[in-house]
């Protein structure tokens, strides 16, 4: 995202480790409408993020909605 500060490990002028926020929000730009009806909870369903980054989402997530994501393992947190 534009204006995200983030923390760069350097040795020397080489990079070594990038260190992100805990969470960041981005939107859904991917993703199956889910099966209607389905209302056990804890079922997830796979989504493409604006990023290109693949995570599972509960099934009333839709594309283009803002979500939340676990930066440290990928992992859906809530909606935004």
């Amino acid at each position: 995202s534009d204006g995200l500060e983030v923390q760069v490990l350097f040795w020397g002028e080489t990079a070594l480790a990038l260190e992100l926020p805990p969470k960041l929000a981005f939107i859904v730009k991917e993703t199956d409408s889910g099966e209607k009806g389905n209302s056990v909870a804890n079922i997830y369903k796979p989504a493409k993020l604006e990023n290109g980054l693949k995570v599972k989402v509960p099934l009333f997530i839709k594309q283009g909605e803002k979500v939340v994501i676990d930066t440290r393992d990928g992992s859906y947190v809530a909606r935004a």
